[in-house]
């Protein structure tokens, strides 16, 4: 990796610009909002993004006023892995490393230097653990709403992976990562929640409220829903119906 141009733009205005070009051009916007043109394909950049537009892109920026940003251009052999468009990954860790390089560019001037590179080397590991990070969320999120639509029904993990799209046992493994738990036994957690509810309606058979949420052994599903709650469903629902009486 070789950079040979560094730039940290404060609020100065600067003219649009439109070239071809044969770097890498990384620019991350800490506050500002600004439109580019890769390729004939439009980019509204806003405060916190980034831009990485790689060699042989025909950029378009247009006119910037009042925006505060670092633009960095450099050569790699290999291929960053990154998109053009890199949404909200300016945090705390960003700006230091930010502040670290304003530091050596103003001081050394020497953008070739190992200590440059290793703290732009950073800057680019730490746009793609942020952007990991969301993605990883993002698979998180759709397992819980994939178990919240199917509720009532077994939920299955191969379910679950045909619909992200992703290995089971991934799924699997990254959920337990990011929740501590796995994702059967957050999906018991939240039948269990469920069940609490109805049970509280009151109407139900004890058998029907089990049946309702995927439990087709009653028995089982009364020794699990005494280990998450502490009493079984029976027990439950007349120490509530009891403490209404009372008040």
């Amino acid at each position: 990796m070789k950079i040979f141009f560094y730039r940290h733009n404060k609020r100065e205005p600067m003219n649009e610009i439109r070239h071809k070009i044969s770097f890498y051009d990384l620019t991350i916007f800490i506050d500002g909002e600004c439109e580019y043109i890769v390729d004939g394909e439009a980019i509204k950049v806003s405060s916190g993004d980034a831009v990485l537009i790689p060699p042989s892109s025909y950029r378009i920026r247009k006119k910037l006023v009042n925006a505060d940003y670092v633009s960095i251009n450099f050569y790699s052999d290999e291929k960053i892995d990154l998109p053009i468009y890199n949404k909200d990954i300016v945090d705390s860790s960003v700006k230091h490393i930010i502040a670290s390089l304003d530091y050596d560019s103003t001081n050394y001037s020497d953008y070739s230097s190992e200590l440059f590179t290793k703290l732009f080397e950073c800057l680019i590991l730490k746009i793609q653990q942020k952007l990991n990070t969301k993605s990883l969320n993002q698979t998180v999120e759709k397992i819980k709403k994939y178990i919240d639509e199917h509720i009532y029904e077994k939920i299955k993990l191969s379910d679950i992976g045909n619909y992200i799209y992703l290995s089971h046992i991934y799924c699997d493994l990254l959920f337990k990562k990011e929740t501590g738990k796995s994702i059967i036994d957050y999906a018991i957690d939240q039948k269990i929640k469920k069940a609490e509810s109805m049970l509280l309606e009151g109407g139900a058979k004890l058998s029907d409220v089990a049946e309702k949420i995927g439990f087709i052994d009653y028995n089982y599903f009364s020794r699990v829903f005494k280990k998450r709650i502490g009493y079984t469903p029976s027990e439950y629902r007349k120490l509530y119906f009891s403490s209404k009486k009372d008040n």
